[in-house]
């Protein structure tokens, strides 16, 4: 084989360009097109910024998630199975726990558009299936629909570095018991029906949940941020 520095360089590389190496099946020098390199790197076999990798299918198996039906409207989509080894292998049974209460994204590996924005209300590992876990979405913005046998990644949503949340207290009482899912000991303001600002004692069950206690009872909004 000649010296690599007395080859050309191309400077239009397109997928269908292929690259020698070595096929670990029996040490033998190949060519590999780079459109079929890429396809490898979809299955989630390299993870990127935190992505985790997964195939998409109708049985439990390892690096895969289950639970949708084929074709299945993403905005529909209020759970999923997961397993606890992703694409590339690793087993991610502590990362998992750390979507839960937050915001995160599903999206489809070859087309980005076909994407899902959920809040996780809760991760559970399956007592009937060790290793794999319930993941409860609820459903956020997104477009498009579900493939089996298609790979996708999950990640933390960056939008989710402020999240918020309104409450709105449609019957008038004196205590208003808030579920808030933020996950955190948020700032709280109040304004009743008639859009006025009102003060009132605030007590923090835990970091989801809270209760405000007022003078009098009235309707109206509290905004949580």
């Amino acid at each position: 084989m000649a010296r690599i520095s007395v080859y050309n360089l191309d400077n239009n590389v397109t997928a269908l360009d292929k690259v020698i190496g070595t096929d670990f099946t029996g040490s033998v020098t190949k060519n590999f097109v780079l459109s079929e390199i890429a396809n490898l790197f979809s299955t989630g076999l390299i993870s990127v910024g935190g992505q985790v990798g997964y195939k998409f299918v109708d049985v439990l198996g390892q690096k895969s998630f289950s639970g949708p039906s084929d074709n299945q409207a993403i905005s529909t989509l209020t759970t999923i199975k997961v397993s606890s080894i992703d694409g590339a292998g690793h087993n991610i049974q502590n990362f998992i726990q750390e979507y839960n209460l937050k915001r995160i994204i599903l999206f489809k590996n070859k087309d980005k558009d076909i994407y899902g924005v959920f809040d996780v209300t809760s991760v559970v590992e399956d007592v009937d299936n060790a290793g794999y876990y319930d993941i409860a979405l609820a459903f956020m913005s997104g477009n498009g629909n579900l493939e089996l046998e298609e790979y996708y990644s999950l990640a933390l949503f960056s939008g989710d570095k402020d999240r918020h949340y309104t409450h709105n207290q449609v019957a008038a009482s004196s205590s208003w018991e808030i579920t808030h899912n933020l996950g955190k000991h948020p700032s709280v303001s109040i304004v009743d029906s008639g859009g006025n600002w009102v003060v009132g004692d605030i007590a923090y069950t835990n970091e989801n949940t809270l209760i405000i206690n007022f003078t009098a009872a009235f309707s109206g909004k509290a905004y949580l941020n």
